[in-house]
């Protein structure tokens, strides 16, 4: 059914002029007489629209594909919102020291394998934005069989989409391109970062304006679609994660607030994290990719980033290429008792027999897996757990940030400890400033480990070249935190510059 839907993605994208490439692979005469007048007509088709927004934005963060580009190395998706998010961390390592790409991501060599090429290139994300600019431009002048506010509702997920994609991009490649229109034909260089966030903040205010906070089926809460698709909730997420870039500290408060005063978010009990990571959609959830086997809807290619860590039973996989060694778990997690240790980590025991030990540190340096998300242990590589892009947790450890860097003590301790309690550890009453933001940053490594925000962490407040070996403050001063722009950025393209550190 993935296949399926993808293929109709493709199809609707071609209809639509989104992929240049689409005039050489349909020259079928019913396809290439179809206009976009001819699409865009009514309510059913805005629908239409904005569904493939989300599906297009699901394959971005799994990463290019040969399906996308024909010379790309890879057999399938990698999984790359991890990659981005998490490996360069300082935190993860290539245990079995059996995986050139692997260890060249870790060591921030981004140009040393041909497999990593594809990790360059924005091409998606640029599709993703494009589809989101024809539905801003067509929803508007549609005039049949539907309504001002289904409009209104249909252009607020192109702007939230929009405004979360530039966001996601600039935490990659700092300055990008920036286009607002659906076809644009003049080269485009890349702007100053601050100018596109300040885009993706008109973006999403006007997307918070219009998405419901909920979405309701017979006056019930939709959990699914709440949690999969752009809400009020997660405009305001992704607007306070933006605002902490711009080192605008009282909006990201101000944001968040919204979030918590709305009633509908909560932390779940640390016994009810299986239904967060595992089941998804829950209370905690705020926004999440969506994926289930039971539609047919799963992530499967062998070197996804989702099941690099999981060895035998879990896979077949004899050892673990990707994961966090004991030594940085026991450097995260320095209080007693903390609980998430069990719920995040696994220890396998070794062959032939792959035990399931009852202690998730009881085994050496590298038979320790990391188990957030928990799969059947069925020696498959599929993958059907929603991803957590963002949830009620970490919104409350931001918040926490925010407001240690305002000078709110009280505020930020509240929030910090809330989490702490539950995950069963002392709660924190340091008042001093310096010491309460490493504590906080600390708090959101553990809590949030897996979830691809730590590098992004120690990147927003420039203390990466503090926990990683390979890129030191000169380096991070330079843009190494950044990865390089792929050479098709600059085909044809005079605008167009490398980042500094890559030039």
């Amino acid at each position: 059914m993935k296949n399926i839907k993808l293929k109709i993605v493709f199809f609707f994208l071609c209809v639509l002029g989104v992929n240049t490439a689409c005039h050489d692979l349909l020259e079928q005469e019913p396809i290439n007489t179809i206009s976009q007048k001819l699409f865009w007509r009514n309510n059913n088709d805005a629908q239409l629209s904005v569904t493939s927004i989300y599906s297009i934005l699901r394959s971005s963060l799994e990463g290019l594909t040969k399906e996308d580009v024909p010379t790309s190395a890879r057999n399938g998706a990698w999984g790359d919102y991890m990659i981005y998010g998490d490996s360069r961390s300082g935190d993860w390592v290539n245990p079995a020291d059996n995986d050139n790409d692997w260890k060249n991501i870790i060591a921030n060599n981004l140009r040393a394998f041909p497999t990593l090429r594809d990790l360059h290139n924005w091409r998606l994300f640029y599709r993703v934005i494009e589809q989101c600019n024809l539905v801003l431009e067509n929803v508007p002048g549609i005039a049949q069989d539907i309504t001002e506010e289904q409009k209104k509702v249909a252009m607020a997920h192109a702007y939230f989409v929009r405004g979360f994609v530039y966001f996601y991009m600039v935490r990659i490649w700092g300055d990008v391109p920036l286009n607002l229109v659906s076809e644009n034909i003049e080269p485009l260089g890349r702007e100053d970062q601050e100018v596109v966030l300040r885009q993706a903040i008109e973006d999403l205010k006007l997307a918070e304006a219009d998405l419901p906070l909920e979405f309701l089926v017979d006056g019930v809460q939709d959990r699914c679609t709440t949690k999969t698709r752009g809400s009020k909730g997660a405009a305001n997420a992704v607007m306070a994660h933006v605002y902490m870039w711009l080192g605008e500290n009282q909006n990201a408060v101000d944001a968040i607030n919204k979030i918590e005063q709305s009633n509908i978010y909560r932390l779940l009990p640390i016994e009810g994290f299986r239904d967060l990571f595992d089941g998804g959609c829950s209370d905690e959830g705020i926004f999440e990719i969506f994926y289930s086997n039971d539609v047919g809807e799963t992530i499967g290619y062998y070197g996804s980033s989702l099941t690099w860590y999981y060895v035998k039973p879990f896979t077949s996989r004899e050892e673990g290429s990707f994961g966090i060694p004991k030594t940085k778990i026991l450097e995260a997690y320095t209080y007693p008792n903390d609980k998430r240790v069990a719920e995040f980590f696994m220890s396998i025991g070794p062959p032939p027999l792959y035990e399931i030990n009852s202690d998730p540190l009881a085994n050496d340096e590298n038979r320790v897996m990391f188990a957030k998300y928990k799969k059947a242990p069925n020696e498959t590589y599929d993958f059907d757990h929603n991803i957590m892009l963002f949830r009620y947790g970490g919104i409350l450890l931001l918040r926490a940030e925010a407001n240690a860097k305002l000078g709110n003590v009280d505020a930020a301790l509240s929030d910090l400890n809330k989490i702490r309690d539950r995950a069963g550890i002392a709660r924190y009453d340091n008042t001093n400033p310096v010491d309460l933001l490493a504590e906080i940053l600390q708090e959101r490594r553990r809590e949030l480990t897996g979830e691809s925000h730590r590098f992004y962490d120690l990147m927003r407040n420039g203390v990466l070249h503090k926990f990683t070996g390979f890129i030191s403050q000169a380096d991070e001063d330079n843009g190494a935190a950044y990865w390089p722009v792929a050479d098709e950025a600059f085909l044809s393209n005079p605008n167009m510059t490398q980042n500094s550190f890559w030039e």
